[in-house]
């Protein structure tokens, strides 16, 4: 059975602070997809130099975050302890447990003066909400990544498994995030279960999902019958798209700005203990 997309969206325009976002998840059809419940996107723009690219010192709890950079730089600060700046095809992840701060600073490029990336925010069980918080920062070359010429197509597993490639990122729930590369004249089909939840994100127009084009950034997340994702790529570039999702959060969710948790007392809870000073401080 060939498996149909329940809705697309092509974002809703944010800026946070100087820097422009357009937002996929949520929207007004979905609050989640498996444990992902935010997607952000920076469309490469060159910054304001008058203003600085930074989303300064904020809180997270009952989440994990994971930056995907394609372009430019991120530094980033947390109460951990922790300061490193990642480059471009690097990954951040976060996992703010039971509270966390930090901030994080974009740098453009330097040969184009540009900027790009992707965050998602992974809903955690109510087990792993109670942890205390970690960091990983993943360069490039630890990413799995598996290409298969016949087909076209060039994976990188940025979480969970796939086949026989493991994420250095813990996958909580079984959820799975894959960067995929299509070649012209490309085919990648993925085949899931029922009541599975997957969305992509297309990043360049062209790209051919279940026989229909469409433009680029757009997000389509697909309907949860048992059945295969067929994409082919007819244009004459590469098209880089990201599928995401897995089993559906079977838990509560309550969503308040940076805090996701499983009832609204604990979203109480989450921001009593920011204001008490419990998640630390960022290092000078």
């Amino acid at each position: 059975m060939t498996k149909q997309y329940a809705f697309q969206w092509n974002g809703t325009p944010e800026d946070i602070g100087p820097i422009q976002i357009k937002r996929y998840l949520p929207n007004r059809y979905a609050d989640a997809v498996g444990a992902f419940v935010l997607l952000d996107y920076l469309p490469p723009q060159h910054p304001n130099e008058a203003e600085p690219s930074a989303t300064q010192a904020h809180p997270h709890r009952g989440i994990c975050t994971l930056s995907y950079i394609l372009e430019g730089a991120v530094t980033h600060l947390d109460s951990l302890g922790n300061h490193v700046r990642l480059q471009a095809g690097s990954i951040q992840w976060m996992h703010a447990g039971n509270g966390i701060l930090h901030d994080e600073e974009i740098h453009p490029d330097p040969s184009t003066g540009r900027y790009e990336m992707l965050q998602f925010w992974i809903n955690l069980p109510s087990s792993e909400k109670a942890k205390s918080p970690s960091y990983k920062a993943i360069d490039q070359e630890q990413i799995p990544s598996i290409e298969d010429p016949k087909q076209g197509v060039r994976i990188k597993l940025l979480l969970g498994h796939w086949g026989q490639l493991e994420s250095p990122i813990p996958s909580y729930l079984g959820e799975k995030l894959i960067h995929v590369q299509i070649a012209p004249g490309g085919t990648f089909h993925i085949a899931t279960e029922a009541q599975e939840e997957y969305a992509i994100f297309i990043r360049e127009a062209g790209l051919q999902v279940q026989g229909e084009i469409f433009e680029a950034q757009t997000f389509l997340e697909f309907d949860r019958n048992a059945g295969a994702i067929v994409i082919e790529n007819r244009e004459k570039y590469p098209i880089h798209f990201f599928l995401f999702g897995g089993t559906r959060y079977e838990e509560g969710i309550v969503a308040d700005g940076p805090f996701v948790m499983n009832t609204p007392k604990e979203i109480a809870e989450a921001h009593r203990d920011y204001l008490l000073g419990k998640y630390g401080s960022l290092p000078s």
